[in-house]
């Protein structure tokens, strides 16, 4: 196992860098997910069945929720899978 590497379902958003509201803290409340219509294709691209490897960009305006969705469809598809976030690019 990797120093570090948990399964990606026992991550806390927060520790991922996930913002709990658009301009709170990093220790704010979480609310709810709603899932929305690009939140059912990311669930299908992160399919764990689906053989080769491949590369998801989710690109939208700041503070839309891409890292919230990107967390949310990794912990609902792979959630056993083991996900290293090292703090720092070295």
């Amino acid at each position: 196992m990797v120093p570090g590497a948990r399964p990606a379902g026992r991550w806390e958003p927060a520790d991922l860098g996930v913002h709990p509201l658009a301009g709170g803290g990093r220790h704010g409340p979480m609310p709810a997910y709603i899932r929305r219509p690009h939140d059912e294709v990311l669930r299908l691209v992160l399919d764990p069945e689906v053989a080769g490897s491949r590369l998801i960009v989710v690109r939208g305006e700041a503070c839309a929720g891409k890292s919230r969705a990107a967390y949310e469809a990794v912990a609902d598809r792979l959630a056993d899978w083991l996900l290293e976030y090292p703090p720092t690019a070295s």
